[in-house]
């Protein structure tokens, strides 16, 4: 994996986002006077939501440890999602906050650990049972914090500011799992292309045909080309803010032959 010159640690610069941002959510948690505050626009409660988030970390960690792949039947990678969040919140059942945010950071310091000793292009299970590379499992679960941490302090009225290399982390990881969750149509015709450029970061390229989604490399000309700002690509894709908000704001462009396919991009993906 790769390593940030700067960084005395020696972890690779996503999981040193990663453990910045859980010292980050477990500060925020001694802040927050309501727990049972409902962290929209999930239904979990703040308490609920930082146990999930401990609870996910221990699972991805026990996951590269094992290499065992989740059975969670039948379904979308989408509603294995969902179920395994669920089963994570019936066996972890810690809610107070206090103890929640002691457990933070060595939740994400163990699973730094395991998944950083994977080979960078070994697979390794997530908890809805696709496999992931070590390095999109971390820029994932640095997702995790900053979504769900901006859940938890929308929730308690205090600010989260995401920055944009944390968001470009992310993005690098999310963008490349999303043929995983192409929400199905049973029609064989449909194809688009979509090329993804992100302001200060890398250029992606996809390929919609029928039910099949493909990442291809960035080159050739797309239907529609999406060009965003990274933070406001990422509150959009996890469905925390506004696309046509941010398009007015001119933090999310699309163009390209058929622009008109931008707005319907969201759609396309099935929310995990």
């Amino acid at each position: 994996m790769r390593t940030s010159p700067g960084n005395a640690t020696g972890h690779s610069t996503t999981s040193q986002a990663l453990l910045d941002a859980a010292g980050r959510t477990a500060s925020l948690l001694t802040t927050v006077s309501d727990p049972a505050r409902v962290a929209r626009p999930t239904t979990r409660t703040i308490a609920e939501t930082a146990a999930h988030l401990v609870a996910d970390l221990d699972t991805h960690a026990d996951l590269a440890e094992s290499g065992r792949v989740p059975q969670l039947g039948d379904g979308s990678a989408a509603r294995r999602g969902r179920r395994a969040n669920a089963g994570q919140l019936g066996d972890f059942t810690q809610r107070d906050l206090a103890t929640l945010a002691g457990q933070m950071v060595p939740a994400a310091a163990r699973a730094v650990s395991v998944i950083e000793s994977r080979p960078a292009g070994q697979l390794i299970p997530s908890s809805n049972a696709l496999m992931w590379t070590p390095e999109q499992t971390l820029a994932l679960l640095l997702g995790e914090q900053l979504i769900h941490g901006h859940d938890i302090a929308s929730a308690a009225r205090v600010p989260w500011p995401i920055s944009r290399s944390d968001a470009l982390l992310v993005a690098d990881g999310a963008v490349r799992v999303l043929p995983d969750y192409l929400r199905p149509t049973g029609n064989p015709g449909r194809a688009m292309s979509f090329e993804l450029r992100l302001r200060g970061g890398s250029r992606y390229r996809m390929e919609i045909t029928g039910d099949t989604a493909t990442m291809t490399p960035p080159g050739p000309r797309a239907d529609c080309v999406i060009t965003a700002d990274p933070v406001a690509f990422l509150l959009v894709g996890y469905g925390r803010a506004n696309p046509l908000s941010a398009a007015a704001r001119g933090r999310i462009i699309a163009g390209g032959r058929k622009p008109w396919l931008g707005l319907a991009f969201g759609r396309l993906f099935e929310s995990p």
